[in-house]
């Protein structure tokens, strides 16, 4: 819940969306870190040793959640945000035919396509799912670590 949560602020905030991947080595997240030129980082305690020496401002989301909620809920205007469709709202790298990460980045307006195709689709699959009196379940990532070891579901 922490990560949808993380990612509406992000993406509200103006600021673009960098996953970084807990399982990665500490390489990585410091060269995505500094390719991106990222200013800050929201991460938890467990995880905030991979960016030991990241420089920007690293924000701890279960230290930090009395200070967040301190924040307005009052929902910006538009006009307020200063945002426009052509502005970065994600970066993902892949992993590159060279061996270093490359990214690939999304503007305002592509994500949205791109989310209200998913939308379509995933509201397809929900509906054809309850239709049928089926239900539907988030994978925890404990479960996702082999092909054997949850017979069945997919992910």
């Amino acid at each position: 819940m922490e990560v949808c949560i993380a990612l509406l602020a992000i993406l509200k905030s103006g600021a673009a969306y960098v996953p970084l991947d807990p399982e990665y080595p500490r390489e990585r997240v410091h060269f995505i870190l500094s390719d991106c030129r990222a200013r800050a980082l929201i991460t938890t305690a467990a995880l905030a040793n991979k960016a030991a020496d990241f420089s920007g401002n690293i924000i701890d989301l279960e230290r930090s959640h009395l200070e967040i909620e301190a924040y307005s809920p009052r929902k910006l205007a538009r006009t307020e945000t200063g945002l426009k469709p052509e502005d970065l709202c994600y970066i993902i790298y892949s992993s590159g035919t060279t061996g270093k990460p490359k990214e690939c980045k999304l503007s305002i307006a592509a994500f949205a396509t791109l989310s209200r195709r998913s939308a379509d689709i995933s509201g397809f699959y929900l509906r054809t799912v309850c239709s049928r009196g089926s239900r539907s379940h988030l994978m925890p990532q404990s479960r996702k670590s082999g092909s054997h070891s949850s017979p069945g579901l997919l992910w």
